[in-house]
C-alpha cells in the first residue's frame, strides 16, 4: 500500500513537472512590439512616415522611412512634411530604393560610401525620451546596420538592427501603414532642414 502512494506521489510530481516544462518552453503569442530598444531599455513607436526626396545621387531613389512614438507630431505644411516636433521617441532612415511611391522589399545595408544605390541607406539618428526644443534626451547617430522590410497585405513590417556611434546597439520592430508624403519640391527649395527631422 505504501508503495503504490509513493508510486502515485511520484507520477502526480513528474506530470506537474512536464506539464511546467512544457508552459516555460512555450512562447507567447504576439511578442513583437512596436518599439526601438538601445542600452536594454525598450522604447514605444506607434506611427510611420515615408517621405519621397526623389534622386538625389547615384541609381536610388530617396525616401525617408521615419518611425515615431505617440508624443512626437510630423508638422504637415502643403502636403509636405516640414519637421517632427513633441517629446518621445523617433528613428529616421535615408533610405534608396528603385521606386519613387513605395519602399522596395528586402534588405538595405548601411553604406558608409554614400553612394546613393537601391538597397542602402546612407544615414539614420534615433531620439529616445528626446524633447526637440529644448533638444534634450538622448539623440545618436547609426554608424551601421540593417534594415528588413516585408508588405503584408497594405502593411509594413520592419525589423532593424544596427550599431550607433556610441558602439551600443539600436534595434527595433514595426508592423503597421507608413504615410506617404512628397516632399521632393521643397528639396528642391532646400527649404528643409534634410537629414534632421528633430
Amino acid at each position: 500500500m505504501k508503495k503504490l502512494f509513493i508510486i502515485a506521489i511520484s507520477a502526480v510530481t513528474l506530470s506537474l513537472l512536464i506539464v511546467n516544462c512544457n508552459k516555460s518552453t512555450v512562447p507567447p503569442a504576439n511578442t513583437f512590439k512596436d518599439s526601438i530598444t538601445y542600452n536594454n531599455k525598450v522604447y514605444d513607436v506607434n506611427t510611420g512616415l515615408l517621405e519621397y526626396y526623389g534622386k538625389i545621387k547615384g541609381s536610388g531613389f530617396n525616401i525617408d522611412l521615419t518611425l515615431v512614438s505617440s508624443g512626437l507630431t510630423p508638422v504637415v505644411v502643403n502636403g509636405v512634411v516640414d519637421s517632427i516636433k513633441g517629446t518621445g521617441n523617433g528613428i529616421n532612415f535615408e533610405i534608396f530604393t528603385t521606386k519613387s511611391t513605395s519602399l522596395d522589399i528586402g534588405d538595405y545595408n548601411f553604406d558608409a560610401s554614400k553612394t546613393g544605390a537601391a538597397g542602402t541607406f546612407d544615414y539614420a539618428n534615433t531620439i529616445l525620451d528626446f524633447n526637440t526644443v529644448t533638444q534634450k534626451g538622448i539623440d545618436l547617430d547609426i554608424k551601421a546596420g540593417k534594415v528588413t522590410i516585408k508588405q503584408i497585405a497594405s502593411e509594413y513590417e520592419l525589423n532593424f538592427s544596427c550599431t550607433g556611434v556610441d558602439g551600443k546597439s539600436v534595434t527595433g520592430y514595426y508592423k503597421g501603414s507608413l504615410q506617404y508624403y512628397d516632399n521632393s519640391s521643397i528639396m528642391k527649395s532646400g527649404k528643409i532642414k534634410k537629414l534632421r527631422k528633430w
